[in-house]
């Protein structure tokens, strides 16, 4: 009878059954029946049929079996072959398992309550293979095999044996794939001034997938694979909750997350510090006067440092909600309804997050001082009055100039203060969640709607390292170099690079960070589309990725602009200008039209000075000619980084010996000795209405593109902050540094 279950188990390979799957027939042995001795680690708690509400910890969670995955591999290791895999869609304690006999140890790998006879268990080639078939949940009860009948969590288990004939049975412990978490929220808030009405609780994770093979030692960092955007769970009434009106508890399942832990001694701060992906419960609510409110708490073993959830554990969290709550001063609480620049150093571009929950929108408040700076008649650049928008001008007003998303009024984007009087006013507009790309906007006098007089470029965008970064310390080695490279803030990471300039106590950077991702990236692997913005040097408005420009790519990008009949960026040659009687004004001009390229070879503004005849392009840091030689601690007025961030130095972006570096899908990515990884996504360049050839082919990549830096190289080209030059006419992309504010 072997020999014929043998061959019949051949047959249904022939066949394609997806029910079995053995491989490597020329190593299997012969089929037996063995019996399975299955003990399961209890969670301290229990499930009921229904998940709505709190699970009583009192009683352990049921062990029942509904189905089984079998999968037998030929070693012990990561590396051992799948010889057989075998689903069982009503196992019982007497169900008999047909095994294959061995001659040395065989893994024995075991997955409970799938509910899936098609799942990519089947397929596996290898035990390592394993760690990688799960599935994707959509809601934390996703956590079981599908069943409404009972509760019945996907469990997992390994064991080794050596399989013979007649042998007792073999005794397997299961663990469950999820992890579980309790939560009691009192809401204390009545008698506070502002008092909230909470209405729902969620799970929000950066893991969406549910892993069947948990039963080995994860890494620090698990799982590897995760997704892009964090993923919120289907909220949870404040109803559907066991307690009273003021004090609810709920019970959630969610796949294991392993971030890490941080050094950290607040709760307040724990979001601030928190890896990317990590899990955070979410509480939304309304406050006295119908505001959404919403808070995050970022889960772990504790609710300060660690950010792990493993499989098979309990985790029982108590939040005490006692006020609506400050965004500024706790980073549990969701800034959702204003970003408000006017207190904040000038710039030319701000980086704005959109709200977190649909329906919301979020302000953005910007002075137009800067617009005075560059113009006035006393200390400007350009001494021209009446484009300083003194006190007693007509007013001015803003316009959309360009946009890398089709902005519509009252659909995607809201003017809430569009005009004013002075240079001393400020302009507001707002933006609803799910929201991101990159937009400029501009001002003009009330009665020139021609010109533009200053712009602004906004990056809306779920990255928001300023949140973190007072809270970092730089890390170096015994010789004072940097020793860590890579840095947690929120939605991503920063950098710091080897070399002098980074160096502790001496370096020109030496508390400094560096935004792991180019200036408007969507992500930190974009190599073009949407967020790939490039600049001339000097300049400081951003010229989209498009495809309509020819020899682009052609993957759909348009640029959405103010005269609504280009979808390409509009270029002028030498020629053109000095047509229209631009002939040394080329700043001015570039100001005026900050959507056009200036395709001019070698320097754009060629010898183009101020109004106090100082040569544009001979100013070492980025065409300001009011600032001296010290580019490695100073901002230019054009520079396009955001408050608190400046253009880099030239050579800034040393790694150490040892670094691995590997160019996968036109991005380059650098691994450091210590695990770290930083990307370069290969954008190219921009001249003269053609993108360079690294944006096109794959073939072409030999490095990652150029990145400007601050300092001039000579009249005609600048630095790279990667190093070598490029002239100033070609527009690259731009990488920003932290930037402490004089």
């Amino acid at each position: 009878m072997r020999y014929a279950g043998y061959i019949i188990a051949l047959l249904l390979i022939l066949t394609g059954c997806s029910d079995r799957l053995e491989t490597d027939l020329t190593v299997a042995g012969l089929e037996t029946s063995v019996r399975l001795d299955i003990s399961v680690k209890p969670m301290q708690s229990t499930a009921p049929s229904t998940k709505a509400g709190y699970i009583d910890p009192s009683t352990q969670e049921s062990t029942q079996i509904r189905d089984l995955w079998v999968l037998q591999f030929d070693g012990t290791d990561g590396s051992a072959k799948m010889l057989k895999a075998w689903y069982y869609p009503d196992y019982t304690p007497s169900t008999d398992i047909r095994l294959l006999t061995s001659t040395s140890a065989n893994t024995i790998l075991l997955v409970a309550n799938t509910g899936d006879k098609t799942a990519e268990l089947g397929r596996c080639r290898t035990l390592a293979d394993a760690v990688n078939v799960g599935k994707t949940v959509f809601d934390d009860t996703s956590a079981n095999g599908g069943w409404t009948s009972g509760w019945n969590i996907i469990m997992n288990g390994k064991t080794t044996a050596v399989i013979t004939d007649g042998m007792a049975p073999i005794s397997v412990s299961l663990v469950r794939n999820a992890v579980r978490v309790d939560v009691t929220v009192n809401n204390m808030t009545e008698s506070s001034a502002n008092p909230v009405t909470v209405n729902s609780v969620s799970i929000c994770t950066g893991v969406q997938k549910l892993y069947y093979y948990t039963d080995y030692t994860l890494p620090d960092i698990y799982p590897t694979e995760q997704n892009v955007e964090p993923y919120i769970y289907p909220a949870t009434d404040w109803t559907d909750g066991t307690g009273t009106s003021d004090s609810r508890k709920f019970t959630f399942y969610v796949p294991a997350n392993k971030r890490g832990t941080i050094t950290n001694g607040v709760q307040a701060d724990k979001p601030r510090m928190a890896p990317s992906n990590s899990t955070y419960l979410l509480i939304l609510g309304r406050d006295s006067e119908s505001r959404e409110v919403a808070y995050r708490f970022y889960l772990g073993a504790d609710l300060v440092q660690d950010f792990n959830l493993l499989p098979g554990y309990r985790y029982s969290y108590t939040i005490n909600l006692t006020s609506a709550g400050d965004y500024r001063t706790d980073a549990r609480v969701e800034n959702l309804h204003m970003q408000d620049f006017t207190a904040t150093p000038l710039a030319n571009a701000y980086m704005v997050q959109p709200p977190l929950l649909e329906g919301v929108w979020k302000s953005v408040r910007v002075p137009v001082r800067r617009v005075h700076d560059f113009w006035n008649i006393t200390d400007g650049y350009e001494k021209v009055n009446n484009n300083a928008l003194e006190p007693g001008c007509f007013g001015w007003q803003m316009e959309i100039i360009r946009s890398t998303v089709e902005l519509v009024e009252d659909v995607n984007f809201k003017w809430i203060k569009r005009t004013g009087t002075d240079y001393t006013d400020y302009f507001e507009f707002a933006v609803p969640a799910g929201l991101a790309g990159n937009f400029v906007l501009g001002v003009h006098r009330f009665t020139d709607a021609g010109q533009t007089l200053w712009s602004w470029h906004f990056w809306v965008t779920d990255y928001n390292p300023d949140a973190t970064l007072s809270l970092l310390t730089p890390e170096s080695d015994a010789s004072g170099y940097e020793a860590r490279y890579a840095y947690d803030v929120v939605g991503g990471q920063v950098h710091r690079y080897r070399g002098d300039i980074w160096k502790s106590p001496n370096g020109a950077l030496k508390d400094e960070f560096m935004m792991d991702r180019n200036l408007g990236a969507t992500s930190v692997t974009e190599h073009h589309g949407p967020g790939s913005l490039y600049y001339q040097y000097g300049r400081k408005d951003p010229f989209p990725y498009s495809s309509k420009n020819w020899n682009a790519v052609a993957n759909g990008v348009i640029i959405y602009n103010r005269y609504n009949d280009e979808k390409w960026i509009p270029y002028r040659t030498n020629a053109q200008l000095e047509e229209a009687g631009v002939t040394d004004d080329y700043v001015r001009y570039s100001v005026y039209h900050p959507e056009m390229h200036i395709t001019i070879a070698g320097s754009w503004s060629k010898s183009d000075a101020d109004s106090e005849g100082r040569i544009y392009n001979n100013a070492t840091n980025w065409y300001d000619t009011k600032l001296g030689a010290d580019y490695l601690t100073s901002k230019s007025i054009f520079d396009p980084c955001p408050p608190g961030w400046r253009l880099p130095p030239d050579n800034c972006m040393g790694t150490p010996t040892g670094t691995v570096s590997s160019t996968v899908n036109m991005v380059l990515s650098k691994t450091l000795p210590n695990g770290a990884v930083i990307y370069y996504p290969c954008q190219g360049s921009y001249f003269n209405g053609i993108w360079s050839s690294s944006v096109q082919f794959y073939t072409d990549i030999k490095d990652f593109s150029g990145l400007w830096a601050n300092r001039r190289y000579s009249a005609a080209n600048g630095y790279r902050s990667s190093g070598g030059s490029y002239d100033k006419c070609r527009a690259l992309s731009v990488r920003c540094v932290s930037y402490t504010e004089p």
